[in-house]
């Protein structure tokens, strides 16, 4: 009788137990899912701002493009960001007339776009989490 209380009373413990370490691993799941989830939400808040903020960016652009003559560009957005944080856009131009611009011209272009590049920046690295930003032009 008695050894019938005791494997009794010890199947009791380690259900006890066994519940507990499921328990534990339950909790700690949820916990890991809660943190993942608001991590998520912030990178998607902060792809919301840049996103916002890419179409002014490419209006401005294209002012400065219609000033050297290249009026109805097409402009290439692409963007690529880093889970730490780093945006990196590549902007393609397309316009016949950018081929027939001497070397002064298409410096001056460049820093226009890079003074752009850089108010983008600005506005992006307002954001804690947008550490780093680079800019690659390409005109074809």
């Amino acid at each position: 009788m008695q050894k019938t209380i005791r494997v009794h009373h010890l199947y009791k413990t380690i259900t006890l137990g066994i519940g507990l370490v499921v328990l534990v691993i339950l909790c700690s799941l949820i916990v890991k899912q809660t943190a993942m989830g608001k991590e998520q939400r912030k990178i998607q808040e902060i792809l919301a701002y840049a996103t916002s903020n890419e179409e002014e960016y490419k209006e401005n652009i294209q002012e400065s493009l219609e000033l050297v003559g290249c009026k109805n560009s097409g402009i290439t957005l692409t963007k690529t960001v880093d889970t730490d944080g780093h945006f990196c856009y590549y902007i393609q131009i397309h316009h016949k007339n950018l081929s027939l611009l001497n070397e002064l011209e298409k410096e001056a272009l460049f820093e226009t776009l890079d003074l752009h590049s850089g108010d983008m920046e600005s506005i992006l690295q307002s954001e804690e989490c947008i550490t780093d930003v680079t800019f690659f032009y390409q005109i074809i």
